[in-house]
């Protein structure tokens, strides 16, 4: 199957243009080609049309997808009443099933708003994995591990990773996933690296997420987590580090000398009152950051062009308006995520990479006049100017419907759970 998709092309390329009138061709699962003007030859499927913007799909590194079900359950309180009060009693009730088709809910959410590849810590991961394999969404995937659930979950981790990683054709890869430091002290952290270490398994976990979390474990155990991390050896496999509203600058020289990649979850940030993660600082300092929703609980949705939009407010607030600007935000919501999660050869459009691609419909009124499309993408966009969504070669959504399965028995299941939790 080869298929040209014809419109104004954002390649993320340094070697290219920022933006221009092209083509992208696509054969089987890669990019094959990439050109200004209109493609020659034959193709299988040309997708062309007024107005169509050409970008790399969108990767959300941090997400609890399964937490669909809970969207507007608790709102206006801080984390840790959020968790101890509200949600923990609620995943007390969880079932499989449940959090299959809360998953399901989630990806349908993801797909049609340009999300191709995510980023996910929950519970029942055997059946998230199942959603993902079924959906054509890619997905990096971590079983939530928590001390006061015993040391056998670690083994429970350890085995989901093995199972998983590289199914899906491909589109699943997998990490450990203990979830922070004050559910994971340092003992039981000891055993998740010795494992992580051993079998080559990447980390995702939330860090410093809150003031009282980073004082705690100053007090507890003698430094930040990022110290704390750093001494246990956590960073020497790939890490994810969730939020990172918190860290200090010694925090910030750790990380980028051993790569540990921020997920920047600024919306759930604000609205958990946590407080807002120095964007410009963790720029300064060479941190390759990357961004996510966090769960529809906290968040509550998983809009990555809102996200893309406040992490570069959050940097501008210093009084710095050149910082993350527009082309620098889509690379964090594009290519660095897609490394972060293990795909290298994904995140740009160019030949010989992934073919994950997100056309959008520049006709709004909200999008136009159009000097600049990169800046409509990052400043006024929307998950309802995605048209069409390739993953691995293949469309999940045409004209903004999915593809792959149906999403009114999805909403109708998770609305009959729902009744159990309200």
């Amino acid at each position: 199957m080869k298929t040209a998709i014809v419109g104004k092309i954002i390649p993320l390329v340094p070697t290219m243009p920022e933006e221009f009138d092209g083509y992208v061709i696509v054969e089987e699962n890669q990019i094959i080609d990439v050109g200004i003007g209109q493609p020659d030859g034959y193709f299988d499927k040309v997708v062309d049309g007024p107005k169509q913007v050409v970008i790399p799909g969108l990767t959300n590194t941090h997400t609890h997808a399964a937490m669909s079900m809970f969207r507007g359950v608790a709102d206006d309180l801080q984390l840790q009443a959020w968790l101890e009060k509200e949600i923990f009693p609620r995943e007390d009730k969880l079932t499989d099933e449940i959090v299959y088709w809360a998953t399901k809910l989630a990806i349908a959410e993801l797909l049609l708003g340009g999300v191709t590849c995510f980023a996910d810590m929950y519970f029942f991961m055997d059946e998230v994995a199942k959603a993902v394999s079924e959906t054509g969404i890619r997905a990096c995937l971590s079983k939530g591990l928590v001390s006061f659930s015993g040391e056998k979950e670690i083994e429970v981790g350890r085995a989901f990773c093995q199972k998983w990683q590289g199914q899906g054709k491909g589109r699943i890869h997998t990490m450990l996933g203990p979830h922070a430091i004050y559910t994971c002290p340092p003992a039981y952290m000891e055993k998740v690296i010795r494992v992580a270490s051993d079998r080559h398994i990447p980390i995702h976990m939330h860090v410093s997420e809150t003031k009282k979390e980073v004082s705690d474990c100053i007090s507890k155990n003698g430094g930040t987590p990022v110290a704390v991390l750093n001494k246990l050896g956590a960073f020497e496999v790939p890490f994810i580090a969730a939020h990172c509203v918190h860290l200090e600058d010694e925090d910030m020289e750790i990380m980028a000398k051993k790569g540990v990649v921020p997920s920047l979850n600024v919306s759930s940030n604000f609205k958990l009152a946590s407080g807002m993660p120095r964007v410009e600082a963790m720029e300064k300092a060479g941190l390759k950051m990357t961004i996510g929703t966090d769960g529809p609980a906290s968040n509550n949705d998983l809009n990555m062009f809102e996200e893309m939009r406040w992490t570069s407010f959050c940097a501008k607030v210093t009084g710095n308006p050149q910082s993350v600007p527009a082309y620098r935000a889509l690379e964090m919501a594009t290519k660095n995520g897609a490394h972060a999660m293990g795909w290298k050869n994904l995140g740009i459009i160019a030949p010989g990479q992934i073919a994950d691609i997100v056309i959008l419909d520049y006709s709004s009124p909200r999008l136009n006049p159009v000097y600049s499309c990169l800046s409509h993408v990052i400043y006024a966009g929307d998950p309802s100017d995605v048209m069409h969504v390739m993953v691995d070669g293949e469309f999940v959504v045409w004209n903004r419907k999915i593809t792959t399965f149906d999403v009114q028995e999805t909403i109708e299941k998770v609305n009959e759970f729902a009744k159990d939790f309200a």
